[in-house]
């Protein structure tokens, strides 16, 4: 079974997210900061890195910057999480990073590290 990695500060996003995979088939490891995603990281090798930018103490940024460090860690698709994206549009963005590609047999090369940018209309 695939995994993905949930590293969210905000329980109520870790397991919203975390329910809408797992019913999609996905094994859910989560973590609130970026100290908790590193040691997760030791044990498992998820399929999909969900971050939020604003973690505490180590932000989504410097995590990444961490990971590019492990050539097997900086290869993980990653979506970048900005505080209020809406749970309904991490969860279709989760599923389209974890979409098999159509390649023929051959896995495309990993994509660039996605990011949900949602700007706030009113503002």
């Amino acid at each position: 079974m695939s995994s993905v990695l949930i590293v969210h500060d905000d329980l109520g996003v870790r397991r919203v997210l975390g329910s809408f995979l797992e019913t999609n088939g996905y094994k859910v490891l989560s973590a609130a900061s970026g100290q908790e995603a590193l040691a997760v990281l030791e044990e498992d090798l998820p399929r999909l890195l969900v971050i939020g930018v604003g973690l505490p103490l180590m932000s989504g940024w410097k995590l990444i910057e961490a990971l590019a460090h492990y050539p097997d860690l900086s290869r993980i698709p990653r979506l970048l999480v900005n505080p209020g994206d809406a749970p309904a549009a991490l969860a279709s963005r989760s599923l389209a990073l974890l979409e098999p590609s159509d390649g023929g047999g051959k896995s495309d090369p990993t994509p660039p590290p996605e990011t949900v940018d949602r700007r706030v209309a009113n503002a």
